[in-house]
């Protein structure tokens, strides 16, 4: 009773430092957008993003040598959660107009590396005719592919920074003072700390939880651990859409889930070892194909109307919410 009550109580705690966190780093990153007049979205997608998946990346790390399933899930599923809730919920509650050059080059390479993904697990399953019993490995080669994508994407971002730095959409950039560089910097890493340590709490507790209940590590990774550690960016977006910054929370979740697909599974699939990541059949056929789904939905139309329209947002929560019950489906049968 009382080991109960302790864990939840670590959740809460979990959830707090996490809530705080996110307030503290947006103002933050917010800041850091109008004194260097690098566009919020640049912003989103590179600092911020890469804040908010330190619990994604730390739980999938430790994850790979003993629990594969578990690290594959996290990272999958945290960028299904990304863009089937957080994504979803942003764009339904406030859609708003895009320049097309600041997403184009992210969006499309978000597509290609979760195709790409997708691909190499295909080419990498166990056995044929394929089947819903079917597993397979993502082995070195598509690791190897996948990192080489995730530089390309912080060298395009670098060279978007220096070309918006300076005055330009954003204004003009404002000369800050000691006392604000300092108050700020703080911010930015008091508000990472809260974040990376809230997820850590909240998901090792979620899993004790989940454990007692005797709950497979393909479905704890997809939903406990996937909903655990992608809070900071739920709180990041409802933070960022509050304060009118929708642009950051998008940018955000786009730069997210490029680190989640593009970093953490590669370097887990090295870290275990062998011939590479095992991925179960639930991840195999329905978690990535599932993804890739919504990821499509949520960038091409963006790109050919130049907006996030709100059915975008409608029709990627409603696909979420269909494979969500599939899990606890899936669970219970």
């Amino acid at each position: 009773m009382w080991q109960v009550l302790l864990i939840i109580l670590m959740l809460i705690v979990g959830l707090i430092l996490i809530i705080k966190g996110g307030d503290y780093f947006v103002d933050g990153a917010s800041w850091l957008a109008e004194v260097s007049g690098i566009p919020k979205f640049i912003v989103g997608a590179t600092i911020v993003s890469i804040a908010t998946t330190l619990p994604e990346i730390v739980v999938s790390l430790i994850s790979a040598k003993s629990e594969p399933d578990m690290a594959i899930g996290n990272a999958v599923g945290s960028v299904v959660f990304n863009t089937g809730v957080i994504m979803a919920i942003a764009l339904i509650a406030s859609p708003f107009i895009i320049k097309r050059k600041d997403y184009a080059f992210k969006g499309l390479l978000l597509t290609a590396v979760m195709a790409l993904l997708t691909a190499f697990c295909f080419i990498g399953i166990n056995s044929t005719p394929i089947t819903f019993e079917t597993t397979a490995t993502f082995g070195y080669v598509g690791a190897v592919v996948l990192l080489i994508l995730f530089v390309v994407f912080i060298v395009e971002n670098v060279i978007s920074a220096k070309k918006n730095s300076g005055c330009g959409d954003e204004g003009c950039p404002i000369v800050p003072t000691k006392h604000t560089l300092i108050l700020n910097i703080v911010k930015l890493i008091v508000g990472a700390a809260g974040i990376a340590g809230g997820a850590i709490l909240l998901k090792d507790n979620a899993v004790k939880l989940a454990t007692l209940a005797g709950i497979s590590q393909a479905v704890i990774g997809v939903t406990i651990l996937a909903i655990g550690t992608s809070l900071p960016e739920l709180v990041t977006m409802i933070i960022a859409v509050k304060k009118g910054e929708s642009s950051l929370s998008i940018g955000n979740i786009i730069g997210a889930n490029t680190i989640d697909l593009a970093i953490i599974l590669p370097l887990s699939a090295f870290i275990a070892g062998g011939s590479g990541l095992f991925v179960s059949n639930l991840h195999l056929l329905v978690t990535m194909p599932v993804t890739l789904l919504i990821i499509l939905i949520g960038i091409i139309p963006t790109l050919i109307f130049k907006k996030f329209a709100r059915w975008q947002g409608l029709l990627m929560f409603a696909i979420y919410l269909v494979y969500f019950v599939f899990n606890i489906l899936y669970v219970v049968l």
